[in-house]
């Protein structure tokens, strides 16, 4: 099954895109572990595409299945260019906590608990995909 919805580039899209997840995986009989897993990534990656991005919107694109990989998630978004998979900054667990700096955590996490993440560009649109 394939859905897509596109929703504004706003903190106040956050609930009703993990509603949206959460609805269409409930729907695939995705397991709840691996809705908890898309949920901390999808607030991670939208949160960011908000925060940096400009976008004026974000479109999601959801695929399941009873193959590996269960899920896939496609985020298009029309802001400025940014490859989180090679540009964002590496984080590096063993610098305490203290010493470090802004950034990082957040896409290392989305790379931790997904099978895979990929980038690319087309035209003025990102193309962000997480596979589980």
């Amino acid at each position: 099954m394939i859905v897509e919805k596109e929703f504004k580039s706003e903190t106040s899209s956050l609930d009703e895109i993990q509603d949206f997840i959460s609805k269409t995986a409930e729907s695939s009989d995705i397991p709840e572990n691996i809705v908890t897993k898309l949920n901390i990534c999808t607030d991670e990656i939208v949160s960011n595409i908000i925060k940096y991005s400009s976008a004026e919107f974000v479109s999601l694109k959801m695929a399941t299945s009873g193959e590996s990989p269960v899920c896939t998630i496609t985020y298009i978004d029309d802001g400025k260019p940014f490859d989180p998979v090679k540009d964002a900054a590496e984080f590096d667990a063993s610098v305490p906590l203290e010493e470090r700096g802004e950034g990082g955590m957040g896409i290392y996490i989305v790379k931790k608990m997904m099978k895979s993440v990929s980038y690319r560009r087309e035209g003025n649109r990102n193309i962000f995909t997480i596979s589980i």
